[in-house]
């Protein structure tokens, strides 16, 4: 998603990746202390592999990429309950078929967490548009992330990437 590039900057700033503050266990992510499950990771992954090997990502990287869609769709799920604002479904589909993700909204399980990233895309987008800043606005969220995953370069912004659901960030690479 192209405006995901611009956007996440502000926003993950706040990412934490202390090891002794890190999700243990069969949680997968921490966002301002809403757990994500590894169950829920691995079945959005189920749904959404046939696409995604489709578009050539590597059996590997799969999970690393659903994970980073359901930090988004929780920032996303976050802002909408702390600021009311609510894009509409036929705004999210509209974004899809901008983005090419389309494929990916086929499977339900898969859908649900790129929705967030649209759902995420169109808030910044609308902040964006008003002028205002996210920080000013949500605060810069609390990102765990579990060690098993291994540590997301933020200065980089590599877990970014192309910004765009339809192409996989070939370039991003883990850190142990």
């Amino acid at each position: 998603m192209k405006k995901l590039v611009g956007s996440v900057v502000l926003p993950i700033l706040g990412l934490s990746l202390l090891a002794g503050c890190a999700p243990t266990g069969g949680t997968a992510a921490v966002v301002n202390g809403v757990s994500i499950p590894d169950s829920r990771v691995t079945e959005a992954t189920d749904g959404c592999a046939s696409v995604m090997r489709d578009l050539g990502v590597p059996e590997g990287q799969m999970h690393l990429q659903v994970l980073r869609w359901a930090v988004f769709d929780e920032v996303a799920r976050q802002f909408v309950a702390a600021s009311g604002l609510q894009p509409t479904q036929a705004e999210l589909l509209a974004e899809a078929r901008i983005e090419g993700a389309e494929d990916l909204m086929a499977d339900a399980r898969c859908a649900q967490l790129v929705s967030g990233v649209l759902r995420y895309n169109l808030l910044a987008a609308a902040l964006a548009a008003s002028g205002t800043q996210w920080p000013d606005t949500f605060g810069a969220p609390d990102i765990k992330i579990n060690p098993r995953y291994g540590v997301w370069d933020l200065p980089d912004v590599t877990w970014a990437g192309t910004g765009s659901l339809s192409q996989f960030d070939q370039n991003y690479q883990p850190q142990a």
